[in-house]
């Protein structure tokens, strides 16, 4: 993953600032800032499965399985997780070669399969998942710690979504 310093994303935006005085600094800065927060996040998810037969973008897709009360096709997977149905049944072909996981044919859907952890997916999955946690509760202490901070961030955060949802992002 390439990962930009904040001053260089700050010495971008001024460029753009310069060359377009009437583009919207502070979006430019507001999206350099999430895309700063997602590559930290990125890195330490990395760290954490270093140490697991999973990589991050696996262990995404293990993780809604392990605690689903019900019966997960890989269209609600990948529905759940804004991913593509591509992109999830390809993690989850690997991951069933690999004994993490199981795909049994829906009662009275031959289209579809439910995806199970298997017992070693299920051992895999709470011990990666709970180093990642780990990566990222340090990552973001300050964040945590300070509760203005913290609820500016979640506000922020469901705006964003909400904002998507109603623009038809979703």
């Amino acid at each position: 993953m390439v990962s930009f310093p904040p001053e260089y994303r700050g010495q971008v935006v001024d460029a753009w600032q310069t060359y377009a005085p009437a583009l919207n600094d502070r979006t430019m800065r507001v999206v350099g800032s999430l895309k700063s927060i997602h590559e930290a996040l990125a890195r330490s998810s990395e760290k954490a499965c270093q140490h697991h037969p999973v990589s991050p973008a696996e262990l995404e897709v293990l993780v809604p399985l392990h605690r689903s009360s019900i019966a997960m096709t890989g269209a609600m997977l990948a529905y759940r997780l804004g991913m593509t149905r591509a992109g999830v049944a390809k993690h989850l072909k690997r991951l069933e070669a690999r004994g993490l996981l199981s795909r049994d044919q829906m009662p009275g859907d031959k289209r579809s399969s439910a995806i199970t952890l298997t017992e070693q997916g299920a051992r895999v999955t709470e011990s990666a998942f709970a180093e990642e946690l780990s990566e990222h509760a340090r990552l973001l202490r300050e964040v945590i710690d300070d509760k203005k901070l913290y609820e500016a961030l979640a506000e922020a955060a469901r705006k964003v979504a909400e904002s998507a949802a109603t623009a038809g992002g979703d």
